[in-house]
């Protein structure tokens, strides 16, 4: 998603009523705010991705080397083993990521239309209801400010456990690298 379809698709917060609709000012603030920390994000998830292939080349790489060689295979298979849980470890998180964050859109766009509907409904009453609409108003934005605020913060911890997953995946791979090189050393050591 680009931040342009994010600033297409509403984002589930509401803004202060004026005579001619929402506070400009306010809605262009939040927008380029949402657009800062999407693209914040998807910076962050391509610099995950390339490392993630520069770790696959290496792999391959490596692979290449041991195929040759007597007694590899063991090997082999055992890095195998650890491609294939790193790069579950980060589809788990990366699918974890985007269902939150596909929670978090329908959320918002209801809590948007909601806010719409009480709009219409407002400029449809009397003088004196448009009081009472002013009131319901603030209730219905300091509701959408706490459910951008859980956003916010399942976002947060969604990030901090996919960086986790990450790092014990890397953690992972670097551990089965230098036991397989120990190995490898071990035995290049018995066969001379």
């Amino acid at each position: 998603m680009t931040t342009t379809e994010i600033v297409d698709s509403g984002t589930g917060i509401t803004f202060d009523r004026q005579i001619n609709g929402y506070n400009r000012e306010q809605v262009e603030r939040y927008v380029t705010k949402l657009a800062g920390a999407y693209q914040s994000a998807y910076e962050e998830n391509s610099s995950v991705n390339a490392k993630y292939d520069d770790l696959l080349e290496e792999y391959e790489k490596l692979m290449q080397e041991q195929s040759d060689k007597p007694g590899q295979q063991v090997i082999a298979k055992v890095l195998i083993d650890a491609q294939t849980l790193a790069q579950k470890i980060i589809g788990d998180a990366n699918e974890e990521a985007m269902r939150i964050r596909d929670e978090a859109q329908s959320e918002a766009k209801k809590a948007m239309e909601e806010a719409y509907v009480e709009k219409v409904a407002a400029n449809i009453q009397a003088r004196q209801l448009i009081s009472d609409a002013e009131t319901k108003a603030a209730a219905v934005k300091e509701a959408a400010g706490k459910v951008m605020n859980e956003v916010d913060v399942q976002a947060r911890k969604t990030e901090a456990r996919a960086k986790a997953s990450i790092e014990q995946a890397n953690a992972k791979i670097a551990s089965m690298i230098n036991e397989m090189q120990d190995m490898l050393t071990g035995q290049i050591s018995n066969a001379a």
